[in-house]
């Protein structure tokens, strides 16, 4: 608890203020309350790992609405995940496989394989569940930045632009549909799009189950669906469950709700975190917000009318009359439209014409009629696109005219059809037609049948006045289908007749057939039932017609996996007609699944049995869970003990589909593991592993394996290639010594005695005690043109080294006077008289060559007569005290080894700088002296040593005396520079004072301060070196106690103020 407390305040760090540009409306609430979790031993969940499933839909048009069908009158153009940024999701974690829309409308839920994970910063906490506030994730989902950052991710997870997803599907703006709007017509940028948008997002939180390895991420939906299939038990159910009831049925449903029903989807009352939802609650309205971008422009209106001008209502039979008509473009926008008049049902007139916004077009027509009867003429304007506009009730007018006088014309002529038969399909039958001649005039007249507007009969019949002529017909009727007769006389000549609107007759045959409508699934067949996963089975089954009669076209046959089409085709069918179909499909989870075969399902209420249209069958398929270890190598096969070999192998994950985290690799090493890795392997891949193990002393040869998911082996699918063959390594003892020379941490000076270290080395398991009379040789020399002058040889006699150890041996000698220059030659040889047992002696010595340095001898200038200081001079900061401290480890043996540390330092004693007895006005004692500037100085240095705290205090033939001291004075910045430092001279045991300065009226050894130096402190630094041990040189850095300076000499000589200028 404490872990998850820490969790959630880190997420309350984590969030920050943005901005965003807002949605016209939203559809989002929430309950109130607080979060909590789980016991401890169950599942939980970390506040911060909380996610969205993020939806989102464009209107197919510009006239969409919140009252439209999501499904239907919107494109879905994808889903993601969202999450905020600063963790990862874990790649085993489970996602379902669909949305709330999706599980609305009846879908199983199924896994996601590839769950598309975007991260955003500003993704706002799930309110009460993860401590987020609704109206910051109303804020957050209301921005057209969030809805074009989830619109650019699915376009790039689709390899395409966020215009991309969108050019090629049809659109319908101001009543024009196609496809190819311009993006800034699609977009969603609140500023120019023509269509709505719609984004739906539902909270998710990442669910840590009990078994501390599985996790889920579900919304509230998917928790309540998981529940009701029995795959989790989210309460305590005495121990079992997951004991975490509280956020799948109180908290998440409660964090974001529908506050107003949009495209039908129902609406429920806030609760507070306390209220615990239903299933059905939770699937129909819990955990999921909504919000709306309207269409920004709307599209120019298209309105066109038509109306009738002046007209003779009672025209002259066989004159012309004139008439008008106005066609009006009541829209925003020029148009090209069709313009019509109709006498009766009969066309007689048309034209397309171009209009402009707001303008009548008028048209004159002359007509001449020939009868005495009233026609209704209709003028019709954009007729068949009326209801795309804005207004279409006003797209047609009509006026009757009724011609007076006696017509010219003397024929009529009229067809009946007095009976059709009901035919049995393909066979001919009569059907009775009466032709007749309407006027006391003889005629001839063209008589034709057609059957569903193909003539299958022509004659010329002649009329003697009056005559009606009644005939049967044989025709053929094919198929099952019903047919349209039509028998026409005189039809082309018809509009000089009386009356042409009685010279076709009409009827429709009914075909007398088989009127089951019914289809079945027969003989499905799954094979193999058990597979592993990737791979294949064979799905066969037959459809079958049940009408005998009728053939069909254009059926849908449909293979289902749990519950997700995954085969969709249309077939024909003859009649009584049987059609086998057989697919293979690769199936990639594992688990028991279920393939459903099914015919005409859209259509199966329409039909006479409505439950044969399916078939199931199930399958298992098995995870091909199987690792395997091979190529172990190891190199090299044969070293000595305690070195070490390099193990090479590789392990694969010969599962094809599933990936895996935290499988064990093991190195075995004698029968012991000396290894072990965790590793996580993507499906189907192999790892290479290299490993570096010490063979440690065990001589002789030693087996090595390598294996990989040792302990869960017995559940794989093969479960004896999880070890490899064992390799075998020899170890020998490794019976070497070697000696190093350390390299001084300071230069050789002539006439100075130092110190050279060595570290020797005893590689094997045996310790070199006195016994073993093992020496160290150590000779130094120089070349001085031709000859070879030693320096100095010694011995280091009974050298000891434990086993698998070193040790430090030294040897004290004094550089020669005179050789400042030279290259000295330091050799040094272990076991030199190979009085020891080894395998090798040529890597015993070493040499090492150092260049001899000049012993330093800087001294000051005289002090000249400057009467200021040099300009920008102040006086420096005193250096920092050193105190020049070494230690250093030997082993000692006796009867047994004894690691000794000795050390040694400078102690902390402190010079001394004294006014000349000549100074006049000098005054004070010892360390508090007043003077005046210009006068000398004397020094006075004793070094002295001191143990170091923690070892043991150094014998003197363990290092040497300081060799060397300089002082550094405040007038030259205590440069230690030639020329601005004095070099001390050691007189007396163990005193170092200045020179004697040939500048002194008796050659004191003085140092004369500047007479320009300021009134204050005036302090000498000495550095003392060449103090050697065998750790190296120690250096050490003194202030002496501070003399007063107070005026100049001048002030000695002078009644005027002094030169002293601070200038």
């Amino acid at each position: 608890m404490k872990r998850i407390s820490a969790l959630l305040m880190l997420t309350v760090l984590m969030l920050s203020a943005f901005s965003f540009s807002v949605y016209a409306d939203d559809n989002a609430t929430g309950g109130d309350g607080n979060t909590s979790w789980a016991a401890s031993g169950y599942a939980w969940y970390n506040p911060y790992q909380y996610l969205y499933k993020v939806t989102i839909f464009v209107g197919k048009s510009d006239t969409a609405t919140k009252q439209s069908s999501l499904t239907g009158s919107f494109y879905r153009i994808g889903t993601v995940i969202m999450k905020s940024t600063g963790w990862t999701v874990d790649s085993s974690v489970m996602f379902g496989g669909s949305t709330k829309v999706d599980y609305y409308g009846g879908t199983a839920m199924t896994r996601m394989t590839n769950p598309h994970i975007i991260s955003d910063a500003n993704c706002p906490a799930v309110p009460i569940a993860c401590g987020g506030d609704i109206d910051t994730v109303k804020a957050y989902f209301g921005s057209t930045g969030t809805l074009n950052t989830v619109l650019n991710a699915i376009a790039s997870k689709n390899g395409t632009t966020a215009y991309g997803l969108l050019s090629g599907k049809s659109f319908t703006i101001g009543g024009e549909t196609k496809s190819g709007w311009s993006s800034s017509y699609l977009l969603p940028n609140g500023t120019s799009n023509r269509v709505p948008w719609v984004i739906i997002y539902e909270p998710m939180v990442v669910m840590h189950l009990k078994d501390q390895v599985s996790q889920v991420a579900f919304t509230a939906t998917e928790f309540a669906i998981s529940a009701a299939n029995g795959w989790y038990d989210w309460h305590l159910s005495g121990g079992s469950g997951q004991n975490v009831y509280i956020l799948p049925y109180c908290h998440l449903p409660t964090s974001i709700q529908l506050e107003e029903s949009w495209f039908g989807y129902p609406v429920y009352p806030t609760r507070s975190d306390s209220y615990v939802w239903s299933y059905d609650e939770i699937v129909k309205g819990g955990g999921w917000g909504m919000r709306w971008l309207p269409k920004a422009v709307t599209e120019p209106t298209m309105d066109y009318a038509v109306e009738f001008g002046e007209y003779t209502a009672s025209p002259k039979v066989d004159e012309s009359t004139s008439f008008k008509i106005n066609w009006t473009n009541f829209g925003d926008k020029q148009g090209t439209v069709l313009c019509e008049l109709y006498d009766g049902s009969s066309i007689i007139w048309s034209s397309e014409k171009t209009i402009n916004s707001k303008i009548v077009v008028i048209s004159t027509l002359t007509m001449t009629f020939h009868d005495n009867r009233t026609h209704t003429l209709t003028a019709k304007i954009n007729w068949s696109n009326r209801s795309k506009e804005s207004n279409p009730n006003n797209n047609s007018a009509s006026i009757s005219m009724t011609p007076v006088g006696t017509p010219k014309s003397t024929i009529d002529y009229s067809v009946m059809i007095d009976s059709v038969p009901t035919p049995k399909p393909n066979t001919t039958e009569n059907i009775r037609i009466t032709w007749k001649n309407k006027t006391t005039n003889a005629g001839e007249a063209l008589c034709e049948i057609y059957v569903d507007s193909v003539c299958v009969f022509t004659d010329t019949k002649s009329f003697s006045a009056g005559l009606s002529i009644t005939a049967d017909y044989n025709i053929y009727f094919a198929g099952t289908k019903n047919h349209s007769v039509e028998a026409r006389i005189n039809w082309s000549n018809r509009s000089k007749e009386v009356d042409p609107n009685d010279n076709s007759s009409k009827k429709t045959v009914l075909t007398d057939y088989d009127k089951t409508y019914d289809f079945s699934v027969t003989n499905l067949s799954v094979t193999p039932a058990t597979v592993y996963q990737n791979n294949t089975v064979t799905v066969t089954f037959k459809t079958n017609n049940l009408n005998k009669d009728l053939s069909y076209t254009g059926i849908s046959v449909e293979v289902l996996l749990d519950g997700t089409v995954v085969k969709s085709s249309t077939t024909s069918f003859a009649a009584n007609g049987t059609n086998t179909h057989t697919y293979t499909f690769t199936l990639a989870y594992e688990g028991t699944k279920t393939f459903t075969a099914r015919v005409n399902w859209s259509n199966r209420s329409k039909e006479s049995n409505s439950s044969n249209n399916s078939a199931e069958k199930s399958v298992t398929v098995k995870r091909y869970y199987d690792f395997s270890v091979s190529d172990l190598e190891i190199e090299p096969d044969t070293v000595f003990d305690n070195e070490t070999v390099t193990v090479t192998f590789r392990t694969d994950n010969n599962d094809k589909y599933n990936a895996y985290t935290n499988i064990p690799v093991q190195v075995l090493y004698r029968g012991w593991v000396v290894y072990t890795g965790y590793f996580d392997y993507a499906k189907n891949a192999g790892k290479e592993h290299t490993v570096t193990i010490n063979v440690g002393s065990n001589l002789g040869q030693n087996e090595i394996k390598a294996r990989v998911n040792w302990q869960d082996r017995t559940n794989e699918v093969i479960s004896t290639n999880n070890v490899t063959a064992a390799k075998y390594v020899t170890v020998n003892e490794n019976k070497d010594l070697t000696l190093e020379i350390i390299e001084p941490n300071s230069d050789y000076r002539e006439g100075v005695t130092v110190m050279t270290s060595c570290r020797i080395y005893n590689k094997s398991l045996t310790n070199v005690v006195p016994s073993s009379e093992c020496a160290v040789a150590f000779k130094v020399y120089y070349r001085n043109g031709t000859d070879v002058v030693t320096v100095t040889e010694q011995r280091w006699e009974q050298a000891v080294i434990p086993s698998k150890d070193s040790n430090l041996v030294y040897f004290k000698w004094t550089v020669p006077e005179g050789t400042a220059g030279k290259n000295m030659c330091i050799f040094a040889f272990v076991n030199a008289d190979r009085t020891v047992e080894e395998i090798r002696d040529d890597n015993n010595g070493e040499v090492m060559m150092k260049t001899v340095a000049k012993y330093p001898d800087s001294q000051t200038p005289d002090t000249r007569f400057e009467y200021m200081k040099p300009n920008g001079y102040t006086v420096p900061a005193v250096p920092s005290v050193t105190t020049g401290a070494v230690t250093w480890d030997v082993w000692e043996y006796t009867t047994t080894f004894v690691k000794k540390t000795y050390g040694v330092s400078l102690s902390a004693s402190q010079p001394r700088i004294t006014p000349d007895a000549d100074s006049p006005s000098r005054s004070g004692s010892r360390t508090a002296w007043t003077m005046r500037s210009g006068y000398g100085v004397t020094m006075s240095y004793v070094p002295a040593f001191s143990p170091v705290s923690g070892s043991t205090y150094a014998s003197s033939d363990m290092y040497t005396d300081v060799q060397t001291v300089v002082a550094l004075f405040p007038e030259f910045s205590y440069s230690n520079a030639n020329w601005k430092c004095r070099v001390l001279e050691k007189t007396g045991y163990a005193e170092w004072k200045f020179i004697e300065n040939t500048n002194a009226d008796g050659n004191e050894r003085l140092h004369f301060t500047p007479i320009w130096f300021p009134d204050g402190d005036y302090v000498v630094s000495v550095v003392a070196y060449d103090l050697w041990t065998p750790a190296g040189m120690i250096t050490g850095t003194r202030n002496s106690y501070p003399v007063t300076i107070s005026q100049s000499a001048y002030d000695d000589w002078y009644v005027a103020s002094h030169y002293k200028s601070e200038g």
